[in-house]
């Protein structure tokens, strides 16, 4: 393979070897940052650290957690964890991310699971030991139609929606501990980074909560987002 020169948060220069991973790349410049690497944009684009460079003279830029950018990723990547956590514990995977309230996903789950302080304690433990498995994230590549064929023998048929009208034959999706899903933007490389998260009953759902951004470490104490919950209750009763 050929080498290739990049330039590195506008400060280092290094020649590497073409098809080099920004996850291969990001281990020599991991300790310059605070909170774990999670993406990179490279040239402009947001990219996953999946991503292989092959393209000389590409400017990288590492974006950590504590970026307003490697949150949203880290939040993303929550949702990857809670599909993963429900298929071990053999619950159905029909689940559905609504929307973000404050810092924290609003999630509505199948109709049959009962959201109980059992269920929220059960779902909560495995997503920990999810968390402690250090489980790589994987960043694959397949047809279009294959993916579609994937998705619905998964019981995933809101993925088929999100990607057959895209105009790309090929589509990139994500997948861990035999889960697979489609998401437009980065996850995180590895579950071990999820370690800072809750999970509450609230409503008809579940929220999943995470840090702030510029403090990754630790969880605030939770606002209830009454009136904007109100909302987004209204404008989803409206659209049944």
């Amino acid at each position: 393979m050929n080498n290739i020169t990049v330039l590195i948060n506008k400060t280092f220069t290094r020649t590497i070897t073409s098809q080099t991973s920004l996850l291969e790349l990001s281990q020599e410049f991991s300790s310059s940052f605070s909170t774990p690497i999670v993406a990179a944009i490279v040239n402009g684009e947001e990219k996953s650290l999946h991503f292989k460079l092959d393209t000389d003279q590409t400017a990288i830029s590492f974006l950590e957690l504590q970026t307003p950018i490697g949150m949203r990723i880290y939040s993303r990547s929550l949702i990857m964890l809670l599909q993963i956590a429900l298929k071990q514990l053999k619950y159905n995977l029909n689940f559905s991310a609504k929307h973000n309230l404050g810092d924290a996903i609003y999630c509505e789950l199948a109709p049959e699971i009962e959201i109980t302080a059992n269920f929220i304690a059960q779902l909560k433990e495995k997503m920990l030991e999810i968390v402690a498995s250090n489980t790589a994230i994987e960043y694959n590549r397949m047809p279009k139609q294959k993916a579609c064929d994937l998705f619905h023998k998964l019981n995933l048929e809101k993925n088929i929606g999100l990607i057959k009208y895209l105009k790309q034959d090929e589509i990139t999706y994500y997948s861990c501990l035999g889960i697979s899903n489609y998401f437009f933007s980065p996850l995180v490389p590895f579950t071990g980074i999820l370690k800072i998260f809750d999970v509450l009953a609230y409503r008809q759902g579940i929220l999943i909560r995470y840090p702030k951004y510029h403090a990754p470490t630790v969880l605030q104490p939770y606002k209830n987002q009454t009136k904007l919950a109100d909302i987004f209750e209204e404008a989803s009763n409206w659209a049944k």
